[in-house]
């Protein structure tokens, strides 16, 4: 039960670190940065700003909900979940020390 409830507070951070790299990448851009990542930078130049974030919400919400299934039936779902939080939150610290 304590692992159910680390499981879903970890996926909660994660969606929400998700969400503001969208915002600071976003916030980057608009001052003039450039997208690091080839395949991000690739759909923007493709996509637009729009539906190049609007898919990457929607790749954080499939992945959200590929662990919640995952953790019916292994163990690996929290620690995959806890290093995927501390995956964008090293992103996240990275993208403010570039814009700042």
């Amino acid at each position: 039960m304590k692992e159910n409830k680390l499981l879903k507070i970890s996926l909660v951070i994660f969606f929400i670190l998700n969400l503001a790299d969208i915002i600071v990448t976003v916030y980057a851009l608009e001052m003039g940065r450039v997208e690091a990542n080839p395949i991000v930078r690739t759909s923007l130049e493709s996509l637009g700003v729009f539906w190049t974030f609007l898919l990457k919400v929607a790749i954080g919400i499939f992945i959200v909900i590929a662990i919640s299934k995952v953790s019916e039936k292994t163990k690996i779902a929290l620690p995959m979940t806890m290093m995927l939080a501390t995956l964008y939150l090293i992103i996240l610290i990275n993208n403010l020390v570039v814009i700042w």
